[in-house]
């Protein structure tokens, strides 16, 4: 009995040692995993503190000037230390010139880096972000100016920042997208118990969030990205490596990738979401292991702009400016008596992002959204600028741009772009002028965005009106072709330096009282004439515009005064027999095939039309562009010809805008736009 109870107590003692040994792996292997686990969360929160202080930092380069960050003034960054519920950080951050020197230094632009640091002396981890800022021209960053009284060392319009009013998913933090993650997979949804919405995609059949929004729907940026193989050496295998980035808070997911027929080129979708208020820049980029290709550059514009039209918004092929396009909107600072100046005569311009649910690009607006119609297409074609294939001129780019072509037909993962990519005619060059309030009031006469001052300034374009007695100022509405909607987006001012969300109905650009007209242009330079044109028109059928004919009127820098218009009741009495020429605009918002479609003219008139020419000529034009004028190709038999009339073209209905008579001749024409 004795030794059958040793052999127990032995037994049992062996129990207890494997016991122990197990409780002790598990104890080490627990405070593994927590230490993992509690490092991976101040990695995290880490990363979190720097974005934070680098989009702060980037909404103060757009209210002050570079020169006076980080210092007393303005200190970034806005604080040393961060501590949370678990871990204190040490918070630091640098700014530099070009040239390395004290920011700004000779130049507009200085890099910036931010580091956050945590753990014990002799064991400290850190994590470092990086950019580029720059000084926003149009920012009013005035100095010793003044706006209603009000000193403005720098811009005194406190406006929403850049990052617009999304923020980064769970799984996108800082905008870096779940790897593996595709267009296709890419869908908005309502957070559950929330008035928020969500950008979803999957990974391997798991749900990623990637954004989110209080609002009712995300502002859109739609385009496509066309790889040039002779000149990067990538292939469509490489399409992981190509990061489309936003400036701040905003995700840009893109893919698959699609082949070029008899081509090694090819080319990808994507689809940038924001929230409202954005505004920055989206840069194109390959990543190699954990850093960027400094030899990657972006070609833009349309390769039938054959030249530069000397604003920021030209559309002609281009190498983008610092390898990224821009996206900016303003609004015009507006005091009591009128729009505000800095001292040195410069106009107060105010910085916006978009509008909420506003879409650019490709393709039609979903629930809540509005599509920007006659905007253009947001496309690049992505080349190196070394080796032997590189593209450094805008020459260059022209090149490229027109033989970057497809002829399949895709399936697209850009709601209603049921046509697909073609060709980069109608594309946009490297600088947005988004819409503000339904309007845009970009000052497309500044010619350098490295400029130093905001230098725009207002010309007024004036007339004398003859017109009959009973003629009032409310039956003339006049536009400029800088403004065409006729309107501009004003800011009045709060004290506390914000404009005022009471007053935001857009203000004429163009005023009479009928007996004189007035309208407001803004150029480059203070004392500058102004080109373009302006277009009058009459509400109701009492009164005409004869001279103007059909009410407009082309301006030359030379003549700001002068523009007289003459108004008579009923119609003007004038010959309208004869051929005429037709031009037409595309003003559909995408491109348009017109080729061999019958056209048809409606009005008090009779007239009659042949069909467009059966040529190239007429096959996808772009939003914007002008067709080939189609000579001789319409009559006029009898009766009156009004800017009321229509025309139909093929299924499409086209307004008519200006109208030049034959006078019994063949010396006619009839301006059209395409509407939606």
């Amino acid at each position: 009995m004795q030794k059958l109870r040793g052999f127990v107590l032995i037994e049992a003692m062996v129990a207890l040692v494997v016991s122990v040994v197990g409780l002790l792996g598990i104890a080490l292997f627990s405070s593994q995993l927590f230490s993992e686990t509690t490092n991976s969360k101040a990695r995290a929160e880490a990363i979190v503190v720097a974005q934070k202080e680098m989009e702060l930092l980037r909404h103060y380069a757009g209210q002050y000037e570079l020169a006076s960050i980080a210092t007393v003034s303005v200190p970034w960054p806005s604080q040393s230390t961060y501590i949370s519920t678990n871990q204190s950080y040490s918070v630091g951050g640098s700014l530099a010139s070009e040239s390395g020197g004290s920011c700004p230094g000779s130049g507009n632009k200085c890099s910036a880096v931010i580091e956050v640091s945590w753990g014990e002396p002799g064991a400290l981890e850190s994590v470092q972000l990086s950019t580029i800022i720059v000084s926003d021209i149009f920012d009013s960053t005035a100095v010793n100016g003044t706006g209603t009284g009000v000193v403005v060392g720098g811009n005194p319009y406190a406006i929403d920042p850049p990052s617009g009013n999304a923020q980064y998913g769970d799984d996108a933090q800082g905008g870096v997208l779940p790897s593996g993650l595709s267009l296709e997979t890419v869908t908005v949804s309502s957070a559950v118990g929330s008035s928020e919405i969500r950008l979803l995609g999957e990974v391997e059949s798991v749900t990623k969030e990637l954004l989110t929004y209080s609002g009712t729907a995300f502002a859109e940026i739609r385009g496509v990205v066309y790889v040039d193989n002779a000149s990067t050496t990538l292939s469509e295998s490489d399409l992981g490596t190509i990061v489309i980035r936003p400036s701040d808070t905003g995700v840009c997911p893109k893919g698959p990738a699609k082949s070029i027929t008899g081509s090694d080129d090819w080319f990808f979708e994507y689809r940038c979401f924001f929230g409202d208020g954005w505004y920055g820049s989206i840069q194109v980029s390959v990543v190699t292991g954990d850093s960027f290709e400094t030899d990657k550059t972006q070609c833009v514009g349309d390769p039938t702009v054959l030249s530069n039209d000397g604003t920021l918004v030209s559309r002609h092929a281009q190498i983008a400016v610092g390898a990224v396009r821009r996206y900016r909107g303003y609004s015009i600072a507006y005091g009591e008596s009128g729009p505000l100046f800095d001292g040195s005569g410069n106009l107060l311009l105010v910085t916006h992002g978009m509008d909420a649910g506003d879409v650019y690009g490709y393709g039609t607006a979903l629930t809540g959204q509005d599509l920007i119609v006659g905007d253009g297409q947001h496309d690049f074609v992505l080349v190196s600028n070394q080796g032997g294939g590189s593209v450094s001129t805008d020459a260059e780019c022209e090149t490229r741009l027109g033989s970057a072509v497809n002829s399949v037909a895709y399936t697209s993962y850009i709601p209603g772009f049921t046509a697909g990519f073609e060709n980069f005619v109608g594309n946009t060059g490297d600088y947005v002028c988004l819409e503000v309030n339904g309007t845009r009031n970009c000052p497309t006469a500044v010619t350098s965005i490295d400029s130093e001052e905001v230098s725009a300034a207002v010309v007024s374009i004036t007339g004398a009106i003859t017109a009959p007695e009973d003629f009032t100022s409310a039956a003339l509405f006049s536009t400029t072709s800088q403004f065409p909607t006729g309107l501009i987006s004003p800011c009045y001012r709060l004290d506390d330096g914000s404009c005022d969300p009471e007053r935001v109905t857009p203000i004429n650009v163009c005023s009479n009282d009928a007996e004189t007209f007035s309208c407001s242009v803004f150029t480059s330079v203070s004392g500058s004439g102004w080109s373009g044109t302006i277009t009058h028109t009459i509400s109701g059928a009492d009164f005409s515009i004869c001279d103007p004919l059909g009410g407009v009127e082309s301006i030359t820098a030379s003549s700001p005064s002068g523009h007289d218009i003459t108004v008579v009741s009923g119609s003007c009495a004038i010959n309208y027999l004869g051929n005429y020429d037709l031009i037409l605009t595309n003003g559909m918002g995408n491109k348009v095939t017109i080729k061999g479609d019958s056209v048809t003219y409606t009005g008090n008139a009779i007239v009659s039309c042949g069909d467009v020419d059966d040529t190239n000529d007429y096959i996808n034009i772009a939003d914007g562009a002008v067709a080939p004028t189609l000579s001789g190709l319409c009559s006029v038999n009898a009766g009156d010809l009004s800017l009321s009339d229509t025309i139909t073209v093929g299924s499409l209905t086209a307004d008519v805008t200006a109208i030049t008579p034959a006078s019994g001749g063949s010396g006619g024409s009839i301006s059209a736009t395409l509407q939606p």
